[in-house]
C-alpha cells in the first residue's frame, strides 16, 4: 500500500503521512479471528492472547508509522474491553481507535464504552440502529466528549446504491458554523458506486456553499398521493426493504435501505420484505399518511417516536410490556427498543421518505433536514 501511495504521489501529489494514511478495519470479532471459548485470537495463523495481540498492534503501529485508525481491534464481548482500554491508553493519543461491533451504534453501549475509555472513536450504521434519532443520539455522545465518529457504509452490501444514506448523514453531523469533525469510511472506490458516494458528499458540500442547494421547494400544499414498500433491488438480498411516496404533484420519492447480517446482540432486527411491507402498510394507515399535506408533515424524529409508541404496542401484544414495572420496561429495551419490534430496516425507510420530503417541500437538502 505504501508502495502504491509513493507511486500515485509522484504523478498526482498523494503523499504518504501528509494526505494519505493507513487505516485497519481488524474485524477481530469474526469468527475466523476470535474464539469466544477459549478468548485467544488467530493472527497469521498463531494463536494468541488479547495481550499478545495489543503487543503486536503497538509493535505495528511504530514499524508503520502514520498508521491513523484501527477499527475493531479486539473481538466485541465486555470480557476484551481491558484491550481495548490498554490499546486506547497506549495509542489513543496518536490514533484513532474505532469501535464498531463491539457497539453497534448504540448509544446506550456507547456511553459505557467511553466511560471505560474502551475506544475513542465510533462507527456510524444507520441501519445497525434503525433509527435516526438514536444514530444522532449515538454521535452525540462522541461529539460532546470531543471524539469523532466515522459514517459507514452497511457491511457486506457491497453493491447498495445510489441512495446515499450514509452521505446524508456525514453531512449532517459534520455541519456546524464552525465545523465538526467526523470521517466517511465508503469503502473502496474501485467499485463505482461507492465512488459515487464521494463524489455525491462533494457535490453536496459544494451546492451548499454555493448556494444551489436551497430552493424554493413545492411548498405545503402538495399531498401525498402513496406510500408503498417493495423488496429492494440495490443487491440487497433477501433482507433489502424500499419504500417510495408519490406526491399530488407527480413527483416520486424513493427511499432503499441497505440490508446486510447483523451480528451483534445489541444490533436492530432486519425484517425485510416479506415481513416488513405489511408492517410499512400498517404504520402508513395509522399515522394518517396518504392524503396528508405536506405542510402537515412534523419531522422525522415525531414519525419516529410515533413508530417507537407503536414498538411499545407491540411489545405488550407479546406479553413483554404488561405495566411499567422496572424489569418489564428492561425486558421492552432488550427486544423492542434495540431489535426493534417493527424492524429497524422498516423504519429507517420511513423516516428516510419524510426526510425527503420535508426537505422537497422546503426546498433544502436532505442533510440539512436530518439534522
Amino acid at each position: 500500500l505504501m508502495e502504491a501511495v509513493g507511486k500515485a504521489g509522484a504523478k498526482h501529489g498523494y503523499l504518504y503521512g501528509e494526505n494519505v494514511f493507513l487505516g485497519i478495519d481488524n474485524a477481530a470479532d469474526s469468527d475466523t479471528m476470535f474464539d469466544p471459548e477459549t478468548h485467544l485470537y488467530t493472527w497469521q495463523g498463531r494463536k494468541m492472547s488479547g495481550d499478545e495481540l495489543c503487543d503486536r498492534y503497538i509493535e505495528l503501529f511504530y514499524q508503520w508509522g502514520h498508521q491513523l485508525a484501527s477499527e475493531d481491534p479486539f473481538a466485541a464481548p465486555e470480557s476484551q474491553w481491558r484491550f481495548w482500554q490498554r490499546l486506547t491508553e497506549e495509542l489513543g493519543d496518536k490514533m484513532v481507535i474505532i469501535g464498531d461491533d463491539s457497539l453497534v451504534t448504540n448509544p446506550t453501549i456507547a456511553y459505557d464504552a467511553l466511560k471505560q475509555g474502551v475506544c475513542n472513536a465510533g462507527l456510524v450504521k444507520l441501519n445497525q440502529v434503525g433509527t435516526f434519532s438514536q444514530a444522532w443520539m449515538y454521535m452525540e455522545v462522541f461529539h460532546s466528549a470531543g471524539f469523532n465518529t466515522v459514517i459507514s457504509h452497511r457491511s457486506t452490501q457491497p453493491d447498495t446504491l445510489p441512495d446515499p444514506l450514509e452521505v446524508t448523514a456525514t453531512l449532517a453531523a459534520s455541519y456546524r458554523p464552525r465545523g465538526r469533525v467526523v470521517l466517511a469510511k465508503l469503502g473502496g472506490v474501485f467499485l463505482s458506486n461507492r465512488a459515487g458516494l464521494y463524489y455525491y458528499m462533494q457535490k453536496s458540500a459544494e451546492d451548499w456553499r454555493s448556494g444551489a442547494a436551497v430552493t424554493s421547494g413545492v411548498g405545503p400544499d402538495v399531498t401525498i398521493s402513496s406510500v408503498t414498500a417493495f423488496p429492494s433491488t440495490l443487491g440487497a438480498g433477501k433482507y433489502g426493504l424500499m419504500s417510495s411516496m408519490r406526491l399530488s404533484n407527480g413527483m416520486e420519492i424513493v427511499s432503499p435501505i441497505p440490508g446486510g447480517l447483523s451480528r451483534g446482540e445489541n444490533e436492530t432486527i432486519l425484517m425485510g420484505p416479506e415481513e416488513g411491507i405489511p408492517v410499512v402498510n400498517e404504520i402508513v394507515e395509522k399515522l394518517g399518511l396518504v392524503g396528508m399535506p405536506l405542510g402537515a408533515v412534523g419531522n422525522a424524529f415525531e414519525i419516529e417516536r410515533m413508530i417507537m409508541a407503536m414498538d411499545i404496542e407491540k411489545a405488550r401484544d407479546k406479553g413483554i410490556l404488561p405495566a411499567y414495572s422496572e424489569a418489564e420496561w428492561d425486558a421492552y429495551e432488550e427486544e423492542a427498543s434495540f431489535k426493534r419490534m417493527v424492524g429497524g430496516d422498516v423504519t429507517l425507510t420511513l423516516g428516510q421518505l419524510l426526510i425527503k420530503a420535508v426537505a422537497l417541500r422546503d426546498g433544502l437538502p436532505p442533510w440539512l433536514v436530518y439534522r
